[in-house]
């Protein structure tokens, strides 16, 4: 993505969470020493749903969602990034196999198209967000 995109955001606490997830500790120097040859990319430490209020809305092309994967979270994900998705963009969705993922998309009602792996993705058509509790 770097290496074709204008600029690539990572949003991430880059830390272990309580998802379930195999990463130990912090992994925010392991993630600039893999990026380091980059110089469009910009990592940002904190909270998803925190960090989302620092970027406009209408912002980015495309957001990729790959970070806590409980249900509650990939929801609140969804929630805090849609407005900063511009219209056509494109949301990405990882690790499609795990059952509170896919509880997770299963509220929204975004036709979803099939990435590589265990991708799935949708195109931004409405400023709605279509939700389901």
């Amino acid at each position: 993505m770097a290496m074709t995109a204008k600029h690539v955001w990572s949003v991430d606490t880059f830390g272990a969470g309580e998802n379930g997830q195999d990463q130990n500790g912090d992994t925010y120097e392991e993630y600039k020493k893999a990026v380091s040859r980059f110089k469009n990319t910009t990592a940002v430490k904190g909270r998803s749903e925190d960090m989302c209020h620092n970027f406009d809305d209408m912002k980015f092309d495309f957001i990729f969602i790959d970070a806590d994967h409980q249900t509650k979270s990939v929801v609140t994900d969804i929630k805090s990034w849609w407005n900063k998705l511009k219209m056509d963009g494109i949301m990405a969705f990882h690790d499609c196999n795990w059952p509170t993922v896919v509880a997770a998309l299963e509220k929204f009602k975004f036709k979803f198209y099939k990435g590589a792996d265990t991708i799935l993705y949708t195109y931004k058509k409405s400023l709605h967000l279509n939700y389901k509790e």
